[in-house]
């Protein structure tokens, strides 16, 4: 029997959500039945070699594109037809993309080069609410464009569905993302202190500083001791501003900093509530990892979040930028031991229902149809 030749398409070589799920989907691909490889651009991170020393060790092919970043410039012309010439080289009867920028690019140039099949995975949309309204409409038909050029697209979840289902010859469904659970060392650090962590990336989507407002307006309304330590762990464009903040602010006493790292059962081990409040997020596997270690997550009810966090089931919801949403959940968990553990339990039963098995199986059974050609 012929292998199938498959090609995941990314942009970044770092380990983000859309990169999990990348390796884990192709991870789950019998080598007798496929050849695959990673199409990967650098995106000014030159050589990262643990990123690609991980495909490389479970038998992914590795083809790198230096033109393929995630701003949009002169070399995305040049990306353009580097994916044509790769694309038409090795003749992929696959071609799988991920998030937006690889999704536009390599989606109309793998069509143009004739490949069978072409899908995409919604990770994430350029066209939410906290862009100017010229840019939302821009990014969206852009977006369609592309899309014309799939077979299949899918969404991580039903939310995004509504932006798609007007297509014509597309098929579209829904694959939540899952997470192999087996990577995690599950254990509780008992501390005297309520932890909150908040594990993300500092920035706009992720918005730490609402986090950190919510815990001043704890602070200054407090009558007590308040017994309480935020541990924001992460990097991103707004590390300095918040740092700054924080001292300014006299929160040093309550919330404290600490870079990136890989160790996060380290970190969930220790933590008694989870708060990533984002302004936007398609699903967030963050959530996902830190309800196997039963630990109830306080966040906003946008887009994809409210299929992962069951509001008063695995956790609490308010609306962003609602500090005082947030510091009213945020305060029912902190003085409700038993809420809080039973919201805890509630949710590693319910993280269990996304895993990897599950999310691995739906693509495998999406590789076998037989897709529109276009």
């Amino acid at each position: 029997m012929m292998k199938k030749k498959i090609a995941h398409v990314v942009v970044t070589p770092v380990m983000a959500g859309a990169q999990k799920i990348c390796f884990e989907i192709l991870n789950s691909l019998s080598e007798e039945q496929y050849e695959r490889y990673l199409i990967c651009g650098l995106d000014n991170y030159v050589e990262n070699s643990s990123f690609f020393n991980r495909f490389e060790n479970i038998g992914i092919t590795i083809i790198k594109v230096p033109t393929l970043k995630r701003d949009i410039g002169k070399h995305d012309l040049s990306c353009f037809f580097d994916l044509i010439k790769i694309f038409r080289q090795h003749r992929f009867d696959i071609v799988h993309t991920h998030s937006t920028k690889a999704g536009v690019v390599a989606r109309i140039a793998a069509k143009i080069s004739n490949t069978n099949r072409v899908i995409h995975t919604v990770h994430g949309i350029a066209f939410h609410r906290y862009e100017t309204k010229i840019k939302r409409l821009f990014y969206y038909v852009v977006e369609l464009f592309s899309s014309l050029f799939s077979n299949d697209i899918v969404t991580v979840n039903n939310y995004y569905k509504k932006y798609y289902r007007f297509l014509p010859f597309v098929n579209l469904e829904t694959i939540y993302n899952g997470i192999c659970f087996d990577n995690f060392e599950v254990s509780k650090v008992k501390d005297s202190r309520i932890n909150i962590l908040f594990l993300a990336r500092l920035d706009l989507q992720k918005n730490p500083l609402f986090l950190i407002n919510a815990i001043k307006k704890i602070k200054n309304e407090s009558l007590g001791n308040l017994n309480i330590n935020v541990k924001i762990v992460g990097d991103g464009p707004l590390k300095e501003e918040l740092v700054a903040y924080v001292e300014k602010s006299g929160l040093n006493n309550f919330i404290t900093f600490k870079g990136w790292t890989d160790d996060v059962s380290y970190e969930f081990s220790r933590a008694d509530i989870f708060c990533v409040p984002s302004n936007y997020e398609a699903f967030g596997l963050v959530f996902l990892e830190s309800a196997y270690f039963e630990i109830p997550t306080v966040t906003t009810c946008v887009e994809g979040i409210p299929e992962v966090v069951v509001h008063n089931k695995t956790g609490l919801l308010c609306q962003p930028n609602d500090i005082e949403g947030l510091s009213s959940a945020l305060l029912c968990l902190i003085h409700d031991d038993h809420l809080r553990k039973n919201l805890g339990r509630k949710a590693k039963k319910h993280a269990l229902n996304f895993s990897v098995s599950n999310m691995v199986g739906a693509y495998a059974s999406l590789y076998n149809k037989n897709g529109r050609k276009g």
